[in-house]
């Protein structure tokens, strides 16, 4: 049977937050940066960072993801679906969830966007998955995570197939498909 791992980000992904964080220059002015700003952000010397909102959640669904985010629970299993964050912590994001009439699978916080890349390998390496599908607002993370697929293809002699969907700003998906241009490769060099 075909085995599918599902991995959706939370921040701008699942739901729009009004967490930020607050960057203290050392001038004394604050910044507040949400998920956006924060990953464009560049470390200045002196800067401190204050993350105590991110220890929260809350905000509103962005309900296309949602939805999707059901689906792929009722098709493949609540086992397969993971919301995996970049949060230093997991709960806020679960109860957040919690509080809407939806199921709510495992909640992965990495403590950092880098800290999903081994993630990753770890679930590729005991679990036998021929996919994986990502939603994710970030095109950064969209590619890493790519690439720890298709190294681990190349290492293990695997053809699991990756395909994301890049979430935009206004709640709006845009897919980003290996498989598609794979296809139109293969119909080219067929004929």
């Amino acid at each position: 049977t075909m085995s599918t791992l599902y991995i959706f980000d939370f921040d701008d992904t699942l739901a729009m937050t009004d967490s930020h964080v607050r960057v203290i220059r050392p001038s004394g002015q604050v910044d507040r940066l949400d998920s956006r700003e924060f990953a464009k952000y560049r470390y200045s010397p002196g800067d401190e960072l204050d993350f105590s909102e991110f220890t929260r959640a809350s905000g509103t669904l962005i309900d296309n993801t949602v939805i999707e985010m059901q689906g792929a629970i009722d098709r493949y299993g609540i086992e397969n679906v993971f919301i995996v964050t970049a949060r230093a912590e997991g709960q806020p994001v679960s109860e957040f969830l919690q509080s809407f009439p939806i199921r709510v699978p495992e909640v992965v916080a990495t403590a950092g966007s880098a800290g999903k890349a081994p993630w990753l390998s770890r679930k590729l390496l005991m679990y036998d998955y021929d996919q994986v599908i990502v939603y994710e607002d970030c095109r950064k993370n969209i590619k890493m995570l790519k690439d720890v697929v298709e190294a681990f293809n190349e290492e293990m002699s695997a053809d699991i197939k990756y395909s994301a969907v890049c979430i935009l700003p206004d709640g709006g998906q845009e897919l980003i498909e290996s498989k598609i241009r794979k296809l139109i490769r293969s119909i080219l060099l067929s004929l």
